[in-house]
């Protein structure tokens, strides 16, 4: 199939090309009715999304997640994709920023998310990531509490997955936390995780492994 073709594409660097393809994939499976090919759909023009912010082009990318992607995400009844995508436009605005929005749509993924399937083997890595992205925000915003709370219910997963590889992130915002609630000089946090790049593409999850 040509979507699973264009990660060829994006290994070898050729992003534009990957791009393209993803467009070409929409396309082609615009004639499927079914949550499954809904769900590959949304996870195209999520791609496709990220894809604009690698080309800096962020406003055309928040136009896609809102008006094609979430839309037809919600058709696949995929609670998990739905929450991830709104947690991707909460992350666009956190780097405005505009945390205020931001918060709409992190405290809407939150909102999909706990409705998810716990039992997806992608669920936890995708809870925790929202959890802490969240919490980051809230800190700015200076709702600490809440922050807090999101940043305990990561550790209470992540504490039972030493290397997995959102550790970094969790302590960076639970430095923050410090931070600005202690006003500390200097976090003890780990540098702030970029997360626009295409590593960020969906369907390669990050490991808790």
């Amino acid at each position: 199939m040509l979507y699973f073709d264009a990660i060829q594409l994006l290994n070898s660097g050729d992003y534009e090309g990957f791009d393209k393809a993803l467009v070409i994939s929409d396309k082609k499976l615009k004639k499927y009715k079914n949550t499954e090919a809904y769900r590959l759909r949304a996870i195209i023009l999520s791609n496709h999304a990220i894809m604009q912010q690698v080309f800096n082009n962020e406003q055309k990318a928040i136009k896609i997640i809102i008006q094609d992607a979430i839309p037809i995400a919600l058709k696949s009844k995929d609670n998990e994709l739905v929450g991830n995508l709104y947690k991707s436009l909460g992350i666009i605005f956190m780097n405005y920023p505009a945390r205020k929005k931001a918060n709409v749509y992190l405290s809407e993924a939150m909102i999909y998310l706990e409705k998810a399937n716990q039992n997806s083997p992608t669920f936890k890595e995708n809870f925790v990531e929202t959890l802490v992205v969240h919490s980051e925000n809230l800190i700015e915003l200076e709702k600490y509490s809440l922050a807090n709370f999101y940043l305990e219910n990561a550790y209470q997963i992540l504490k039972n997955y030493p290397k997995s590889n959102l550790n970094s992130i969790y302590y960076y915002s639970k430095g923050l936390y410090f931070h600005k609630k202690m006003n500390i000089k200097k976090p003890y946090c780990v540098s702030k995780t970029e997360f626009k790049t295409p590593c960020c593409i969906m369907a390669f999850s990050l490991s808790l492994g």
